[in-house]
């Protein structure tokens, strides 16, 4: 018998490709009956492109008889469309010896990757080097190849300012130097943890805020001193401290002057604060109750587990891709930052005072 007896007649209607040969859309196209331009658009699914239901079926199921495969660095070179995002991020922010830098930098990657994933896209990685790491140009972000960035916690605010001015489509996370941003809302956040705290007859609270003029960590302490007024409590009993020997100094006060309460910068913050406090002899939360900030890996795993606000990375991840695919498609999109809601996550780092009616 022939071998060629042996080999499986092609599905009816369609004609054999040969093996050695990849399948083009022009494959495609034939076999559906229709021009190579639609069958392209339909297995690229251009979103202005309107087809038939049955002209769309007809393409997609000849393409699957087939075994087309979408070459997506001919559609790129055709269409000058990588359906690429990048992100960039700051150096410190990816590989940092700092737990809470690292962990930041993992997590806004995975939301990140997870959005443009849900959305059909690809995610490449930009760090951004800092100090005598070199300076990133505007020139190396467009040599990358992607349609779109999403920058998150930027410092740099000359290098966003030059990237708009570009002309590439960008979208913020959580820092605040251009016109198209998503970040926590970190006032609420902040005004949510100290409301807590209030309810649970805390009147000494201190706040360790965040490093230098870093967008969030003013944002946060805006937030602690107006909740502070809005709760009627007294300004001194409500201290600002900027560094962990500050901290450590307070919750070494004799208990009439100590604070019974830390609202820390971040979940890092909170959980050096667990480690002073353990090493003083203080219990948490019966001496003293501690709140976080970002609701990562580290507030799970702390003892006891912490009591913190979320930070909502995926919703804003979402809606940066979102709104970036918006930017292009040349829409235009509101310039007002937009703060997505947070979430107090109640723990058992914090209790009832010690001691509620204590003055400094």
């Amino acid at each position: 018998m022939s071998p060629s007896l042996l080999r499986p007649a092609p599905p009816k209607g369609l004609k054999r490709v040969r093996a050695s040969t990849a399948v083009t859309v022009q494959d495609v196209a034939h076999h559906a009956g229709v021009s190579k331009t639609t069958a392209a658009s339909i297995l690229r699914n251009a979103p202005d492109f309107q087809v038939s239901k049955t002209t769309r079926h007809r393409v997609l199921e000849a393409a699957k008889q087939l075994g087309y495969q979408r070459n997506a660095v001919a559609v790129a070179l055709s269409s000058g469309c990588t359906n690429t995002v990048g992100l960039l991020l700051p150096l410190p922010n990816i590989n940092a010896r700092l737990p809470a830098s690292r962990i930041y930098g993992q997590d806004i990657f995975v939301a990140v990757f997870q959005a443009a994933s849900r959305a059909g896209l690809r995610v490449t990685a930009i760090p951004m080097p800092s100090g005598s790491g070199g300076r990133l140009s505007v020139q190396d972000v467009t040599d990358r190849s992607v349609d779109g960035l999403v920058m998150a916690s930027m410092r740099d605010a000359e290098f966003v300012h030059q990237i708009y001015d570009a002309g590439i489509p960008c979208v913020e996370i959580g820092s605040g130097h251009g016109k198209h941003l998503f970040h926590p809302d970190n006032k609420g956040g902040a005004q949510s943890a100290v409301a807590h705290l209030v309810e649970l007859g805390h009147r000494r609270i201190l706040h360790w805020r965040g490093a230098g003029d870093n967008y969030a960590a003013i944002h946060r302490c805006k937030g602690f001193l107006s909740a502070v007024v809005a709760q009627g409590l007294c300004p001194k009993q409500s201290l600002v401290v900027s560094d962990a020997e500050e901290m450590a100094a307070q919750l070494h006060l004799p208990p009439p002057q100590r604070p019974t309460a830390v609202f820390a910068y971040n979940d890092f913050q909170a959980l050096t604060t667990l480690d002073v406090a353990r090493e003083i002899g203080l219990r948490v939360p019966e001496d003293l109750s501690v709140i976080g900030f970002d609701d990562n890996i580290l507030a799970e795993s702390a003892r006891p587990q912490l009591t913190t606000v979320r930070n909502p990375l995926g919703i804003q991840a979402d809606a940066a891709i979102q709104m970036l695919q918006g930017l292009w498609h040349g829409e235009k999109e509101n310039a007002t930052p937009y703060a997505v809601p947070t979430q107090l996550i109640l723990r058992q780092s914090t209790g009832i005072s010690p001691s509620p009616q204590g003055i400094f």
